[in-house]
């Protein structure tokens, strides 16, 4: 029998959950559901709030609250009739969660720069500017 996730989400993170739910689901084997309660970000979320709000999908075997919902998830569980489970608290460790390796990021594409300020530099000697300039830079300001 496959596993039939259900998943609970707020509206902020409904779309990158689908998109990494549904690659997921066909790489690690499992059916899934989403609900996406009346919440903007579901690290707000309680097991108590969830629980008079959650309606389980046919078929699910557990459930998959975010990593940020903090608490006994009892409340879930007496509703749902399913274990309930916390998953990861960045979605992006979903494939992780699920004994994959993580969903590589696309940090680093872009260049910045770091721009330091030096306060008050008119009443600042020439040696002063210098010297707070070479800190910043030291500190990693360009």
């Amino acid at each position: 029998m496959t596993d039939h996730i259900h998943f609970i989400t707020g509206r902020l993170a409904e779309h990158s959950l689908r998109n990494t739910v549904e690659s997921l689901a066909a790489e690690v084997g499992y059916n899934y559901s989403i609900q996406v309660l009346p919440i903007t970000v579901a690290a707000l979320m309680t097991p108590e709030w969830i629980a008079k709000r959650i309606q389980v999908a046919p078929g699910a075997t557990r459930v998959l609250v975010p990593g940020y919902c903090s608490g006994d998830l009892a409340p879930i569980q007496s509703v749902a009739r399913l274990p309930v489970d916390r998953g990861p608290r960045d979605l992006r460790e979903l494939p992780r969660f699920f004994g994959g390796a993580p969903t590589p990021t696309n940090y680093g594409l872009y260049d910045i720069e770091i721009i330091a300020e030096i306060n008050h530099c008119p009443r600042l000697s020439r040696g002063e500017i210098l010297m707070q300039a070479k800190q910043l830079a030291d500190d990693g300001a360009d």
